[in-house]
Parts: C-alpha cells; sequence; structure tokens
C-alpha cells in the first residue's frame, strides 16, 4: 500500500499526467490493499468502472469475477484539472481487458472531462 500511494502522489505532483493504472491488489485476500490506498486518495469514485469490471470478469472466469475491487475515480489538483486513477488486478488477463475494454476507450473522453 505505501509504494502505491507514492506513486499516486508523483502522479498527482506531475501536471503532465492524466492518468495512472494501478495493476494487483484488488482481491479480498489480506494483502489486497491497493483500493483502500485509492479510495482514501480519490475525490470521485467511477463507480460504474468497477461495475462493468466485474460483469466482463464474470463473463470470462464466473463469478469468481465478483471477488475483484477494481476501481477508478479521479483526484482533484489543487490547481485545477486532475488525475484519473484506475486499479485492476494483476493478472495479465485482467490488465488487458481492463486496458482494451474500459481504460482505452474512456480515457479520451474522461481526460476532456476531468480538464474542464
Amino acid at each position: 500500500p505505501d509504494r502505491v500511494r507514492t506513486a499516486i502522489e508523483h502522479a498527482v505532483a506531475d501536471p503532465r499526467a492524466d492518468a495512472i493504472a494501478i495493476t494487483g491488489g484488488t482481491g479480498i485476500a489480506p494483502r489486497d490493499g491497493t483500493v483502500e490506498v485509492v479510495r482514501d486518495l480519490i475525490d470521485v469514485e467511477l463507480d460504474g468502472y468497477g461495475e462493468r469490471f466485474r460483469a466482463l470478469s464474470v463473463d470470462a472466469i464466473g463469478v469468481a469475477g465478483l471477488l475483484s475491487r477494481a476501481t477508478a475515480g479521479v483526484i482533484r489538483r489543487e490547481a485545477g484539472g486532475g488525475l484519473l486513477v484506475f486499479s485492476m488486478p494483476g493478472s495479465v488477463h485482467a490488465v488487458e481487458t481492463a486496458t482494451s475494454e474500459l481504460v482505452i476507450p474512456l480515457l479520451r473522453h474522461a481526460i476532456h472531462e476531468v480538464r474542464r
């Protein structure tokens, strides 16, 4: 969790960064603390991201996909704008799914909205 927090804080501090993707730590095992860090830092949660990711996961792997706590949100910057944060499970398939089905199709419009 400390490395996740540090990575996100560095991205927030860099005005050139519009988004960050965090992989791993979104399950229910004791070591999975990414979601708590992300939720602690974001100002706006993108509920639909996690909902859609879980739906895609259930289609791919069955009900075990419901154990994912993938989440996304926006951290507002004091100078205006913000940073999009996308967290996803660490498996290769999950990263490919989240990236191709959610992050890439959403990114341009989400960046536009955050910059408004």
